[in-house]
């Protein structure tokens, strides 16, 4: 049979169009994203003036729109549970599930705000803002929820039937949900790319910052590539495997660290010691800037940073992607402080979950009981305790597993390769 693709950025949709032709027996609503509308159009689809939809009216090729009918998930998600419910109801629904991830809400949830809402979470220091949602209350309550420092990010659906809620309009309401996802995916992306343009002159322009900012000094470290703001906060630039610069972290002379309003964190770093992940023979990969400084000054070669524990998956990812050939080790945080209190060591969580998804060697801190009983946790702590040789030694254990890229399951040299086995983290 034969078969056409057409292909579209990612925002739009990627559909199949062939030669048996089926039909809609009834008017059917559709999701079209802004620039597939010509392709819909050609193919027979409709604008209803009144929902402010694209429709397939009745005798229109199925096989040429398909690609546009609303997901069956969302019809499911709509009609699983048959208690009503009122908005309010949903209100306190999505509340709970944004505490149950650690963001701090106080009173009710902001809804149809049209945009990412930043609140603190569990853990975070004055000023820090963690988590962030959205929500949107029409037709049946839903939103995302995300915590950057536990890398969770989930979709939200209000369970329950709503006493208003007309069964007749369930198409409409299912095409609009994602009509609306669609229109907020381009604004996204938009904005993204704005934000790249700006970050990207004001980097270049800015002036290059010393070793002895307040927070470098602190951590014991150099200055590897940062600049400063007019405000003195270190920038730190984050760019693309193509060495696009999509955002910057701002980090303030007490520590605290944000990032550029609108800017694309997700799978994007910054390199110290390299100017282009090309250059970088084994990638490896840490979450903060003192983390990757440290290992850079004990081993001497280029650092990724990835900025939190749920980056480092989605940069190994990234990489593994463009340059499968590379071997990669993952350099985790360790707080066992946490994990002995019977809660999530989320930072060596996230990095065995970034290790297993591309085959990468991983190795966590071997901390001594007086360093644990501190609170440390990564190989900053490290070095600020016993030194950059120490941190070489860790870390060198894990380099020498990276001679072939093999293709069984990622070593966890969170247990130490020598006699006793003894594991890295006690």
């Amino acid at each position: 049979m034969e078969k056409t693709i057409i292909q579209e950025e990612s925002s739009e949709k990627q559909f199949t169009k062939d030669s048996q032709l089926q039909e809609f027996d009834k008017k059917t609503f559709l999701t079209v994203p802004y620039n597939n509308k010509e392709h819909a159009k050609e193919n027979g689809a409709k604008w209803d003036k009144e929902a402010k939809l694209w429709y397939a009216p009745p005798g229109a090729n199925i096989n040429a729109l398909s690609a546009y009918l609303p997901k069956e998930a969302e019809q499911n998600a709509m009609q699983d549970n048959k208690q009503p419910i009122t908005k309010q109801d949903a209100l306190s629904q999505f509340k709970q599930a944004l505490e149950k991830h650690g963001l701090i809400i106080d009173g009710d949830p902001l809804m149809d705000t049209g945009k990412m809402i930043r609140v603190q979470v569990d853990g975070d220091k004055r000023g820090d803002r963690s988590g962030a949602y959205i929500g949107y209350s029409d037709g049946r309550p839903a939103g995302i929820i995300q915590n950057f420092k536990t890398g969770v990010k989930e979709k939200w659906v209000a369970s329950g039937e709503f006493k208003s809620f007309d069964k007749t309009d369930l198409a409409v309401q299912r095409a609009k949900m994602e009509q609306n996802k669609a229109d907020r995916e381009k604004e996204r992306n938009e904005l993204h790319n704005l934000t790249s343009k700006k970050v990207t002159l004001e980097f270049e322009n800015s002036r290059n910052g010393g070793d002895n900012h307040p927070y470098l000094i602190e951590k014991g470290v150099k200055n590897h590539g940062l600049k400063l703001d007019e405000r003195g906060n270190l920038l730190m630039p984050l760019q693309d495997v193509d060495g696009k610069i999509w955002t910057v972290q701002h980090i303030g002379i007490n520590g605290y660290k944000g990032f550029e309003p609108n800017g694309k964190k997700e799978g994007n770093f910054f390199i110290i010691g390299a100017k282009n992940i090309q250059d970088v023979e084994i990638p490896i990969i840490c979450e903060g800037y003192a983390t990757g400084a440290s290992i850079h000054e004990a081993l001497k070669k280029p650092i990724i940073v990835a900025v939190d524990a749920g980056n480092l998956e989605n940069v190994a990812k990234a990489i593994n992607a463009q340059f499968p050939s590379k071997n990669i080790v993952i350099a985790a945080d360790n707080d066992i402080q946490k994990e002995e209190a019977g809660k999530d060591n989320v930072g060596k969580m996230k990095a065995e979950a970034a290790a297993a998804a591309v085959n990468a060697i991983l190795v966590v801190p071997k901390l001594t009981p007086d360093e644990i009983k501190k609170g440390y946790t990564d190989f900053n702590d490290i070095s600020k305790s016993r030194g950059l040789d120490e941190v070489a030694k860790q870390i060198n254990i894990a380099l020498s597993h990276t001679n072939t890229k093999e293709q069984a399951k990622p070593k966890d040299l969170s247990k130490n390769n020598d006699k006793s086995k003894e594991p890295l983290e006690h």
